[in-house]
């Protein structure tokens, strides 16, 4: 328990709440929040190659060099599918049509890299891109 206490208070700190954490949330939404600290923190970790500037816009995504997602806008829905081919894990409605506006861009991109994020760690299906991953990470010391 004082682990997870220390780790709260550790993320807590990190965004910002400075010792509150543990006072002004309960239980459930402290859990939940420090998903949502946890992802963005771990998002950084996927990293975008564009494959096409638009009609559709469209990326690949790797975590350290591991395939994990395809990122498709077209017809001004926005789809993210983990791995290729695979699951829709973060789906959106855009106003660009086949390629984003300047002002949703980056939401839209850090949202769906979150999403991602997060199926790699908890979907059972990426058992094996978890995997490859730890293997990277191994490799690169």
């Amino acid at each position: 328990m004082n682990e997870w206490v220390e780790e709260m208070t550790r993320i807590g700190n990190a965004a910002g709440l400075e010792g509150r954490f543990l006072v002004e949330f309960g239980f459930e939404q402290l859990e939940a929040k420090v998903r949502e600290l946890k992802a963005a923190e771990g998002s950084a970790e996927v990293e975008l190659t564009q494959t096409c500037g638009a009609c559709p816009e469209q990326y690949d995504a790797h975590i350290l060099g591991v395939p994990v997602a395809y990122f498709r806008l077209r017809h001004g829905y926005f789809a993210v599918q983990c791995p290729w081919g695979g699951e829709t894990v973060y789906s959106s409605r855009t106003y660009g049509d086949g390629i984003f506006d300047e002002d949703e861009r980056d939401r839209e991109l850090s949202a769906a890299k979150r999403a991602v994020w997060t199926w790699v760690q908890t979907s059972p299906n990426a058992m094996e891109i978890r995997k490859q991953i730890a293997e990277a990470r191994e490799r690169r010391g």
